[in-house]
């Protein structure tokens, strides 16, 4: 590795969104990069090798070692689409779009624990509403239904 040269350190743009600053010498570090590679993109997809000229140096594994071995070429598109690939991975899944479907006004729903509906008192306490069909109380099979 060649020693860095004054005026060798890359200064941010205004625009850059990097979250780690490059290191004293990245110019000379991307160059040796670069000449390692052959100048050609090494993204191998489907088995093959991109064969458009690499420009960028990609850090392979942690963002903070800027030593060669974790260093390798890409194409602009290639590192682009690396970068996307590990912003998305980081974000994680992202929330569904679709608002959940509505319950049925009168469907009604079985605990799992207990094996009962949900509108079954629970204690003697409670009472459901009056069914307007049925007698108040039980009588006969002759009684005629109230109205």
């Amino acid at each position: 590795m060649t020693q860095p040269q004054p005026g060798d350190h890359w200064t941010e743009g205004a625009s850059s969104r990097r979250t780690a600053p490059r290191p004293t010498g990245w110019k000379t570090i991307r160059a040796e990069v670069l000449a390692r590679d052959g100048h050609q993109c090494t993204w191998i997809e489907d088995g093959e090798r991109c064969a458009e000229e690499g420009t960028d140096a990609d850090h392979i594994g942690a963002p903070d070692d800027h030593s060669t071995g974790n260093l390798r070429t890409l194409c602009g598109y290639h590192h682009r689409k690396r970068t996307a690939l590990q912003a998305n991975q980081a974000r994680g899944p992202l929330p569904s779009r679709q608002r959940p479907a509505p319950r049925h006004p009168g469907l009604i729903e079985t605990s799992s624990v207990t094996g009962q509906d949900s509108t079954t008192p629970s204690s003697p306490h409670q009472r459901r509403r009056p069914n307007p069909s049925r007698p108040a109380h039980p009588g006969t099979p002759d009684d005629p239904p109230p109205f």
